[in-house]
């Protein structure tokens, strides 16, 4: 090992070894699943019978509405980290559908659809993922049902404006 000596100052050992070079690939985020802020795994009694009311005849891949709950299209451009961790911590609908909010029900139509809740109380519901090939189906049981073509969706409850205040909608 070299030693540096100056005059009037001290010693130093100087290290040889080198610095391994940074990994080239670059660090995955680590998955974070949230805690589910509602039952996520609550099996709707209606789901099945649940009979379309007059539903769209082709799903949409645009921005939807149903009473309260409205479905925003996620491009992968807009918040991209946020978007990855909510899309690789979505789990599968089951056949029963799951009910997001009384009584709004996601219901996987044609093939697999995936769900992510959020974790905050904000007016996010969470993250829906329709893989290509497949439709889901936003039941209700007064309104008409939303087909929702494939694609990443962030399902939100809709606010309004009462009496300067900015309050969620209720349906």
């Amino acid at each position: 090992m070299p030693v540096l000596t100056l005059p009037g100052m001290l010693r130093a050992a100087l290290a040889t070894h080198r610095t391994p070079p940074p990994d080239p690939t670059p660090a995955r985020p680590p998955v974070r699943v949230p805690a589910p802020r509602r039952p996520a795994d609550v099996a709707c009694p209606t789901a099945s019978a649940l009979a379309p009311i007059d539903p769209d005849p082709v799903p949409s891949a645009g921005p939807q509405a149903q009473g309260d709950v409205i479905v925003l299209p996620w491009p992968d451009f807009m918040s991209p980290h946020v978007r990855f961790l909510h899309t690789a911590s979505a789990a599968p609908v089951g056949r029963a559908g799951l009910v997001l909010l009384d009584p709004h029900t996601l219901i996987a139509e044609h093939g697999g659809v995936f769900w992510s809740w959020w974790p905050d109380t904000g007016p996010t519901l969470g993250t829906l993922v329709v893989p290509a090939g497949t439709v889901a189906r936003l039941g209700h049981d007064t309104h008409r049902d939303l087909r929702i073509a494939p694609g990443v969706y962030a399902l939100r409850r809709q606010r309004r404006e009462v009496s300067g205040r900015i309050e969620m909608a209720v349906d």
